[in-house]
């Protein structure tokens, strides 16, 4: 969503109303002219890109969202210039069985310690974004292959009770298939995790990470700057698999989103932005 407004609407306060279903992205611009601009949603201070003549913002639901209304606001200081009113709308999601290795599922005391930890360290890369947007273009699908499970599929584990749900995009890759980073950005990890197996995750600005999973080798470092379609590793089977392929996933201001959606949304903002 652009917003049209001049600085001098700023004078005002001004209401808008938005959409958004779980697993959603919204891109969000405001015309420049506050003296020390601030964005927050449910009361959650946001990261903000300030461009002089305009801000760039992104806002997302949570897969496992309540279903209520929120509000965002952006604020020069503590005073309110923008309201923007979400209505967050149902959407289904289909389930499915999969049959992985059972000691994948049924985790030894020591193995869910390692996972736990691995969790708590991917959960503080998430909580430290760069603050300005990495690319100066629209997100694109790492692969063209042959989706194998979408985002937000409710898996049943080997036909048990085991139950989980997919919040991330499964391509085709054989083993070796070069995976290209779907958007310019700085890889925050670059590490082999019990479930993830070969993970490489890379930050790309306002809470924007996107992250490639059970690769065969990894070929980039924690640090490096990557452009859009550099191969960052090459397609495997490590990790929680039922066999070789790359998931794709998403995360947005700590929720785990449908990175279709993200690459759409980024499309509009392009698009509307030139």
């Amino acid at each position: 969503m652009q917003i049209a407004l001049s600085s001098a609407a700023y004078a005002a306060e001004t209401v808008l109303q938005e959409k958004i279903r779980p697993g959603e992205v919204k891109f969000l611009k405001f015309p420049g002219g506050a003296t020390h601009p601030n964005f927050s949603c449910r009361d959650v201070r946001l990261p903000l890109q300030d461009a002089k003549d305009h801000y760039t913002v992104v806002v997302s639901e949570s897969y496992f969202s309540k279903m209520e209304p929120f509000q965002c606001e952006l604020k020069d200081d503590e005073t309110v210039i923008t309201k923007i009113d979400f209505t967050v709308e149902p959407k289904e999601f289909a389930h499915e069985n999969l049959h992985v290795d059972s000691t994948r599922v049924e985790l030894s005391e020591e193995i869910k310690k390692r996972v736990e930890a691995e969790s708590a360290l991917v959960k503080q890369i998430y909580s430290s974004p760069l603050d300005s947007l990495q690319f100066t273009e629209p997100f694109k699908a790492p692969l063209k292959s042959k989706i194998t499970s979408p985002y937000g599929i409710k898996r049943n584990y080997n036909h048990g009770k085991k139950l989980g749900e997919h919040l991330g995009i499964d391509f085709r890759a054989a083993v070796g298939k070069k995976i290209p980073a779907a958007n310019r950005g700085k890889v925050v990890l670059s590490q082999e995790l019990y479930m993830s197996g070969n993970l490489v995750i890379i930050d790309h600005g306002l809470g924007i990470f996107t992250q490639y999973h059970h690769m065969s080798k990894r070929l980039v470092n924690v640090g490096d700057r990557v452009e859009k379609g550099q191969i960052v590793g090459l397609a495997g089977s490590t990790g929680r698999v039922s066999g070789p392929h790359l998931h794709w996933g998403a995360n947005v201001q700590g929720n785990l989103v449908d990175g279709f959606d993200l690459i759409n949304q980024s499309k509009i903002y392009f698009k509307k932005s030139k």
